[in-house]
This record gives structure tokens, sequence and C-alpha cells, in this order.
């Protein structure tokens, strides 16, 4: 009777000791891909993406989520033994490697598609992109100044971008207002600029709004080149003296 009873406790305390480890390892793989997702993908504005491959992303947490309730349930049912010591020292043994693969494999998946992206719609922050959105730079400077004059007014900005190991897409828009004089400088600057650029890309269009305001088709999104051009549009507004750019990407490695 003392020898079942000792081993029982010796039972009770490996399957404690391995669902404490079990945990253990679901913190800390937890923490570590946190840590490695935004190593790999660095955001000026982390914010969540539940888009496209951001919803497989969060669903991979929720499964993280779940995988640690499954061992509170399993503590719970040792404690009520509705397992024998036996078994239940079975299933702890097998929960620990069972963990690390789990972990493994959910940061394979985030990796692949994050439910991260970068997302502002603060002025302050105009201009201020990712990595690797600035390497674009050649194409959408044609439409956004480098830096706003001061006497910008009713400034109005939108900056996402999402990227994953095989896609890269953002948008970036801004609006406008600008002094008379300063505004008809600006707008000869902008289309002296994408008139070079269309001819030499052999893009673009222009057409009109109903409202009167001069719409110009700078560049249609082309994913096939090598080197993708986003889809660049800029909206000229005499009567309001008012600017609007916009560019877009969806972009497959």
């Amino acid at each position: 009777m003392k020898e079942k009873r000792e081993k029982e406790n010796k039972y009770s305390a490996w399957i404690v000791l391995l669902s404490v480890l079990t945990i253990g390892i679901e913190i800390a793989g937890a923490a570590g891909s946190i840590r490695v997702l935004f190593s790999a993908y660095p955001k000026l504005y982390p914010a969540l993406h539940l888009q496209g491959e951001g919803k497989i992303g969060m669903l991979m947490l929720l499964l993280w989520i779940a995988a640690a309730a499954a061992v509170v349930v399993f503590v719970v049912i040792f404690i009520k033994k509705l397992l024998s010591r036996s078994a239940s020292l079975i299933l702890s043994i097998c929960m620990v490697p069972g963990a690390a693969a789990l972990n493994l494999i959910i940061l394979f998946m985030l990796l692949l598609m994050p439910p991260v992206a970068s997302r502002t719609s603060d002025p302050a922050d105009y201009m201020a992109v990712d990595g690797p959105v600035q390497d674009q730079e050649e194409f959408y400077s044609l439409i956004f100044p480098e830096q706003l004059s001061q006497q910008a007014q009713d400034v109005e900005y939108y900056y996402e971008a999402y990227e994953t190991f095989f896609t890269l897409d953002y948008t970036i828009s801004a609006s406008w207002t600008l002094p008379e004089d300063e505004y008809a400088s600006m707008k000869e600057k902008i289309l002296a600029d994408t008139e070079q650029f269309r001819r030499a890309y052999g893009s673009g269009e222009q057409s009109e709004t109903q409202d009167g305001t001069e719409r110009y088709v700078v560049a249609e999104m082309d994913p096939g080149r090598y080197y993708p051009m986003p889809e660049m549009t800029v909206d000229f507004d005499d009567t309001a003296c008012r600017i609007s750019s916009r560019a877009y990407l969806e972009r497959e490695f």
C-alpha cells in the first residue's frame, strides 16, 4: 500500500512538472516567435492585419491560445482524477514535444502569413515609410513631394503596407490645400515630372472627373515587371487649390 502511494505521488510530481514545462514552452515559444516575427518584418506603425493571408496568421495565434487552454484543461482533468495517473503521465510526456512542434509550425505559418501590417493616418508621419516601400521611392516621389509645404492646410494622409516573403502590398494617399501661387507651382512641377515619366514608360492618361477636377493616371499597376510599378494617380482641384495623390501596389515575388 505504501509503495503504491509512493508510486502515485511520484507520477503526480512528474505530471505536474511536465505540465509546467509544457506551459513554459508555450509561453517561451509565443514570446520568441513574436520577436522573430517583428525581426523578420520590422514595422514603423504595427497594426493587426485581418485580411487575406493575415486571417490565416491570426488563426495560428488562436491555435496557440487553444493549445495553452488544452494544457489547463488537462491539469483540471488530472486533478479531478478523470484519468488514471499512468494515462495522465503518458499524455503529459507527449505534450512536451507536441508543444515544441506546435511552436515551430505556428512560427513557420506566421512568417509565411504574418497577421501584422504597418498602418498610420497621422499627417505627422507623412512619407516616413517602411524599408521595402522606400525601395519604390523613384516611382511615388513623382506625385508626393518629399515634405509638405508649411502653408499646406487640411492635410489628409493614409499609409498602409503589408509584407510577406512572397508579397508586398502598400497604399499611400495624401491630399492637401495650398495658397494659389504655391498650388500652381506645385502642379506645374508634378505635371512636368509625370509627363517625362509617362513618356519614358509609355503609361498613363489624363481624364476629367464629373466635378471638373483633373485626374492624371501617371501609371497603371504592373506587378508582372521584374521591378513592379505601382498604380499612381494625382488629382488637381483648381477651384479649391487642392492636390490629391495616391500610389497603390499589389506585388507577388
